[in-house]
């Protein structure tokens, strides 16, 4: 199942979704009170190309929120475990995610049990370099060490960089690549990608998650750091929480956001309830409605149910995935 199938078939077939659609692109702030909780995979499936940050009340809810993105099978779903807690090896599991969020976007999911304790984090920005550009040794050093670079005698692994004469060598974290800086004294003359073969004009080496003793402020500094393009908050209203001018999206608050468009969810549970082959085939054969979605994690059982029964398949489109809700535009 791909998900912008899907919604590329809803604003094809449904003025009422191409609406919604476009409303929420456009609206700096948005308020959603109708949505059936299963629902939400597919509205943030609008938001696919961009970096989302969503905020529930407690753990139980972002866990609840995971699953239910998951079985709509949206990558890039990223549940932090406790921060205060959080061992060695899930930190580099994060911050690998973290690299892909920031160079892909993707959805990240937190509860607000998160952010009403002290965390001892923070992540360095990225590190754009240009050719013809002037940076001293121990300038460039001290900012690769500080985004968590391991300097060394030959590079290996990810994260690593070495300097030989005038040619430094890196191994940018999150992507692997392997990048060659080439110096006339201060100036860097040439930026290579070894595995490419092809000189660059710039280099962007991505910042790092890493422990700090300064936590004033510090998840308010992480976020921003990362870029979030949208936030979405889940069951809670406005956050004492600075995250710049983003556009954000508030499913069932508990009370009117100031300055929110409200706008109606266009889809309502199942319009049709059925036991087995015969029921599903006699829903098909009705052929009531103008398009169907069908959505299965049993993909060859089902074509064969409908290959058997010679249905009229012209309206419906079968998709191979794991859904918990369906329903009909309205």
């Amino acid at each position: 199942m791909k998900i912008e199938d899907i919604n590329k078939i809803l604003i094809e077939n449904s003025l009422e979704w191409g609406k919604f659609h476009r409303d929420c692109l456009l609206s700096k702030k948005v308020t959603i009170n109708n949505i059936d909780d299963r629902y939400i995979g597919l509205l943030l499936s609008i938001f696919a190309r961009y970096k989302v940050l969503l905020l529930t009340d407690d753990q139980i809810m972002a866990r609840q929120v995971s699953d239910n993105v998951n079985n709509w099978r949206i990558k890039n779903i990223l549940l932090p475990n406790s921060w205060s807690q959080i061992n060695l090896e899930d930190l580099k599991k994060l911050d690998n995610q973290l690299l892909v969020f920031q160079r892909k976007g993707g959805i990240i999911i937190s509860s607000m049990e998160e952010w009403k304790n002290s965390w001892s984090f923070t992540y360095h920005e990225k590190l754009i370099l240009d050719k013809g550009g002037e940076y001293g040794f121990a300038e460039l050093s001290g900012k690769l060490i500080e985004n968590g670079y391991q300097r060394v005698s030959k590079v290996a692994d990810e994260g690593e960089f070495a300097v030989l004469g005038d040619v430094w060598q890196i191994i940018v974290a999150g992507s692997g690549e392997r990048i060659q800086l080439f110096f006339d004294n201060k100036t860097l003359v040439k930026i290579a990608s070894v595995e490419k073969g092809e000189s660059k004009n710039k280099c962007e080496i991505y910042g790092k998650l890493c422990r700090t003793e300064d936590m004033e402020n510090s998840k308010e500094r992480l976020m921003r750091k990362i870029g979030c393009d949208v936030i979405v908050k889940y069951g809670i209203d406005e956050l004492h929480v600075d995250f710049g001018d983003v556009k954000k999206i508030y499913i069932k608050p508990m009370q009117v956001v100031n300055g929110s468009q409200i706008i109606k969810w266009p889809i309502v549970p199942f319009s049709n309830m059925f036991v087995g082959v015969n029921g599903f085939i006699d829903i098909l054969n009705k052929g009531q409605y103008k398009q169907n979605i069908i959505i299965t994690n049993n993909y060859k059982q089902t074509q064969k149910w409908v290959y058997d029964s010679k249905v009229d398949t012209h309206s419906w489109q079968l998709f191979d995935g794991k859904l918990a809700a369906g329903g009909l535009l309205v």
